[in-house]
């Protein structure tokens, strides 16, 4: 069962309810998931909240001025370490969710270094199935 090791929910009740998904049923798992994690491993949590652009966009990032408005609705991410260099992502969503995992290795080159964006861009296009993955795997290729 995961909890709270370290830092707080600030109160915030969609990500106890995130936690308490992350912990739903081992034997199908929340929404489907089923032994997508580790119940044996640490799993770092974390939230990103929307928010509402009214002008400016990302400008604010070059000190710009900008007119922008959190909103409740927000982004949970789970995060755990594995053994294997395999990158597995899932999207929950009505209808279930979206599973792709995949090597590491598909993001690099035949020399081991990470792919140029573009070439990391055409293999997300190649299969349609994999496409909504793009984002958040690109996260990776950033890091790697």
């Amino acid at each position: 069962m995961y909890r709270i090791e370290s830092g707080t929910t600030h109160g915030l009740a969609d990500t106890a309810d995130f936690i308490a998904l992350l912990n739903g049923p081992r034997e199908s798992g929340p929404e489907g998931l089923g032994g997508f994690f580790d119940a044996r491993g640490e799993l770092f949590v974390a939230r990103a909240p929307g928010r509402l652009d009214l002008m400016g966009g990302i400008a604010d990032y070059s000190g710009s001025l900008v007119l922008e408005l959190p909103v409740e609705a927000a982004t949970h991410v789970a995060v755990q370490l594995g053994e294997d260099r395999t990158l597995g992502l899932a999207s929950l969503r009505a209808g279930g969710p979206r599973l792709l995992e995949m090597p590491l290795s598909d993001l690099e080159d035949g020399a081991g270094r990470p792919l140029e964006y573009a070439e990391a861009a055409d293999y997300f296009k190649r299969e349609r199935g994999r496409r909504w993955a793009a984002y958040v795997a690109g996260a990776f290729l950033v890091l790697m």
